[in-house]
């Protein structure tokens, strides 16, 4: 994965290198959807770093009193 900004020129290139044509609409919406969604991938990941499964609460617990 090349990891470049999804940015207007960007999203065009890629589309005329590809024979697509270009609907400057949708080209221009096209970097707020991504971030949009980025964002959205990313408080997913966050609660799933947050979610203590019941085995790890389990074990905690016998850890603690034994």
């Amino acid at each position: 994965m090349a990891k470049k900004e999804i940015s207007e020129e960007n999203v065009r290139r890629v589309l005329e290198a590809a024979g697509v044509e270009v609907d400057d609409i949708k080209v221009k919406a096209a970097p707020a959807e991504a971030k949009e969604e980025k964002k959205e991938e990313e408080k997913k990941e966050e609660e799933k770093k947050e979610e203590v499964s019941e085995e790890e609460i389990a074990a905690g617990l016998e850890a603690l009193f034994g």
